[in-house]
């Protein structure tokens, strides 16, 4: 993920990356979800969705931004 990200990037470009990643981030102790908040922050992105997007209460469907862009 890491090499996509970096190929994609652009300093004068929003990024926006959408889509169910089947990684728990509402579970701090995930080691998934602890590898991919360090790629996030690595690449100064931010994942938005703070609500359950899983019939057991899980968050995996996400929405990855730049870090200084908003969703509107």
């Amino acid at each position: 993920m890491q090499l996509v990200l970096a190929a994609v990037q652009s300093p004068n470009s929003a990024l926006v990356v959408v889509g169910d990643f089947n990684i728990h981030v509402d579970v701090p102790s995930d080691v998934s979800a602890v590898q991919l908040n360090d790629i996030l922050n690595d690449h100064c992105l931010q994942q938005h969705v703070r609500e359950s997007t899983h019939k057991c209460g899980h968050i995996l469907d996400l929405e990855i931004t730049s870090a200084d862009h908003r969703l509107t």
